[in-house]
């Protein structure tokens, strides 16, 4: 095994009769081995199970020998298991969380722009669920979905293929927030090219909105002065 797992994960929230499900998104994961199969299984534990329930791998619907175990536990990743094929291990992990609306840099996206781009996070597809038993009928009944606008980029990690992790992103500025766009450039880029932004970024970023929100009250002030001014002759 190399280094740890990163796990890129979505909390779903979804009206259900009275209720409100939640249920974990699994959207990409970057593995940490080189075998030529890898299969995944995903296990959200009842409460007093551990690990220890979870010894026994099976085989995936294609017949190949399940390698992972995601072990999922109120709604976070509580331990992934490895089967090495004599013996199952621990491995390290990381869970990364995505929320629809949050602000990101994305980085390392060529086909799109050499620079760093800015942008917020405009809708996270269905993919790879998991949840309680209270919700797992409803959860059943949820499709898995596609990103909506054009991709750009791709995972250069090793990841599985049925996860690719593309987002739908709103892409407001493409040149290091040397400027922002009017309207937002929609794309789909993969989680993994997406970070957190510093504070300097941030602020930058609020700059140019405020900037851009007085220039339009300054021009809807002046358009109606004019107006009047037409009126009144």
């Amino acid at each position: 095994m190399g280094s740890r797992v990163q796990v890129y994960t979505n909390l779903l929230q979804r009206s259900f009769g009275n209720d409100t499900a939640e249920i974990l998104n699994i959207i990409h994961i970057h593995l940490s081995d080189m075998s030529d199969f890898t299969s995944i299984d995903v296990v959200y534990l009842k409460k007093g199970e551990t690990r220890d329930q979870h010894q026994e791998f099976g085989v995936d619907e294609m017949g190949v020998t399940l390698r992972y175990k995601i072990l999922v536990k109120n709604l976070t990743i509580f331990e992934i298991l490895y089967n090495t094929g004599s013996s199952i291990e621990v491995v390290p992990f990381e869970e990364i969380r995505f929320t629809t609306g949050e602000k990101y840099l994305v980085k390392g996206v060529e086909d799109l722009s050499p620079q760093p781009m800015f942008a917020v996070i405009d809708d996270i597809p269905v993919q790879m669920l998991s949840c309680s038993e209270q919700y797992r009928g409803f959860a059943d009944t949820l499709e898995e979905s596609k990103v909506q606008h054009y991709m750009f980029g791709h995972c250069q990690r090793r990841c599985f293929e049925r996860l690719p992790g593309y987002i739908d992103l709103e892409i407001w500025s493409m040149d290091g927030l040397a400027t922002v766009s009017d309207e937002p450039f929609k794309v789909a880029v993969p989680a993994c090219k997406c970070e957190m932004p510093d504070d300097m970024s941030l602020m930058l970023y609020e700059s140019h909105m405020s900037s851009k929100k007085e220039s339009t009250k300054t021009g809807l002030a002046n358009a109606l002065e004019n107006f009047e001014k037409i009126v009144a002759k």
